[in-house]
């Protein structure tokens, strides 16, 4: 009896997890009515000839358009986006794509020849104009975060008339060196704090060698790990190393969603390293000729604001910023939250509202 009473225990987990719903809350006032021009919307969207998942959420469709690029490369940010950012909604109708090969745009069809910078740009691109097209405007935001600001960069460099500015957050500027000062931060920090355990397993999968460990994807994940550790990684409390949960399990993500999830970031990773090791916006974009700015962790190891420092200084642009965030990490846009929407709804919105009374 125990036997068929566990079979059905499995039989039953099995159909929660194929047949799991997901869904995204309507945007409605504060009587609970549905906000007239609201949208909150879950679709799948044929960009580069691939099946591509984009939410979309606003108070108001006559709002600017904010496109978000999640980090990764492979890893969709629509769990901490809601969770966190909601507030923007009042402000600004956000875009939340997965990227080619990840999240909900998974899927065995994704062929690992497109993996490579090229599609990854031309797919920016290409949801850029589905979205001027479908809200109807002439320019829209763009903020990156991570791998994302590597597309956000490049893309805006190519196509500055799509795009009022745009915002990064952990700047990539050349992804090899920036994986070696990670590692050099790292195991500087484990040894100032007598940590010994860090030191041997930094010490095992030794420093990097042109952006790869000696044994390769496991060697990047254990750097990732004692980043999040050490607090390179995510440095409040408040959110802490739990925010992968957040991240993994949406409301907007069904169950097979988030397996897909998890095999989507081992595919990126497998399929896509060997380009993304290639990145240097040093050499690819120089210039760019949109406002730009740049939000960095003060405590971020993982993108260390070394580089970006000097690609901040030599980057030729009509307007940049540089704006600190003093008590976060590599997650700064959601650990200190507030600062960033006051930043996108005081100063970063204002561009689209002065261009728009001209």
């Amino acid at each position: 009896m125990k036997k068929i009473g566990f079979a059905i225990l499995i039989f039953l987990l099995f159909l929660l997890f194929i047949f799991s719903r997901s869904s995204t809350n309507g945007i409605k006032d504060g009587s609970g009515k549905h906000i007239p021009n609201s949208i909150a919307t879950m679709e799948y969207v044929q960009i580069g000839g691939q099946k591509q998942f984009m939410l979309i959420r606003g108070n108001d469709i006559n709002n600017p358009v904010l496109l978000f690029l999640h980090g990764g490369p492979g890893s969709p940010e629509t769990g901490l986006v809601r969770k966190y950012h909601g507030e923007l909604e009042k402000y600004f109708t956000l875009a939340l794509w997965d990227q080619r090969g990840s999240g909900k745009s998974f899927s065995s069809t994704v062929s690992p020849n497109t993996m490579n910078l090229e599609q990854f740009l031309n797919d920016t691109h290409e949801v850029t104009q589905y979205l001027k097209k479908r809200f109807n405007k002439n320019k829209i935001f763009m903020i990156g975060h991570s791998w994302g600001t590597y597309l956000a960069v490049q893309t805006a460099a190519r196509y500055p008339e799509d795009y009022f500015a745009i915002v990064v957050a952990g700047l990539l500027v050349n992804t090899i060196q920036q994986e070696d000062i990670s590692y050099q931060f790292l195991l500087q920090i484990s040894k100032d704090l007598k940590n010994e355990s860090a030191q041997k397993q930094l010490e095992k999968i030794g420093p990097p060698v042109n952006g790869y460990y000696k044994n390769g994807k496991k060697g990047l994940i254990t750097e990732r790990k004692l980043l999040n550790q050490m607090g390179g990684s995510v440095f409040s409390k408040e959110i802490g190393p739990m925010y992968m949960l957040t991240m993994i399990f949406p409301k907007e993500y069904t169950l097979w969603d988030s397996f897909q999830y998890i095999r989507g970031i081992n595919y990126s990773i497998d399929s896509f390293m060997p380009v993304y090791n290639h990145v240097d916006l040093f050499k690819e974009v120089p210039e760019i000729k949109i406002p730009i700015y740049i939000l960095t962790g003060r405590h971020d190891l993982q993108t260390p604001f070394t580089l970006a420092e000097k690609y901040f200084e030599k980057l030729r642009s009509p307007e940049k910023r540089w704006i600190w965030f003093e008590n976060s990490a590599h997650l700064q846009i959601f650990e200190e939250s507030d600062k960033y929407i006051d930043l996108m709804v005081n100063t970063v919105r204002k561009k689209a509202l002065h261009e728009s009374i001209k």
